[in-house]
């Protein structure tokens, strides 16, 4: 379910909430799908999802999930100043 939101661009509201619960979600599991999701939204639109990514790395005290998070985040802004 959570792959099938990364998919909805643009991406509304409401799936950007489900997101962000997801990313707070007690299963490292979980959390990595919702990054999984919000890096192909980032795709077409890092601006908006890198602030999501980047408010989750805050609080992830899991390491794997924290790599993740951050290779995700430098990935989305690379692209984003390769696209400019």
């Amino acid at each position: 379910a959570i792959a099938t939101l990364g998919s909805m661009n643009p991406p509304s509201t409401i799936i950007l909430d489900a997101l962000r619960r997801a990313l707070k979600d007690k299963d490292y599991r979980t959390r990595i799908a919702a990054v999984n999701a919000l890096r192909a939204l980032g795709e077409s639109d890092p601006d908006q999802i890198t602030p999501v990514l980047k408010d989750a790395l805050e609080s992830e005290s899991y390491d794997p999930v924290k790599r993740i998070l951050t290779a995700t985040i430098e990935n989305l802004k690379k692209n984003n100043s390769s696209a400019n």
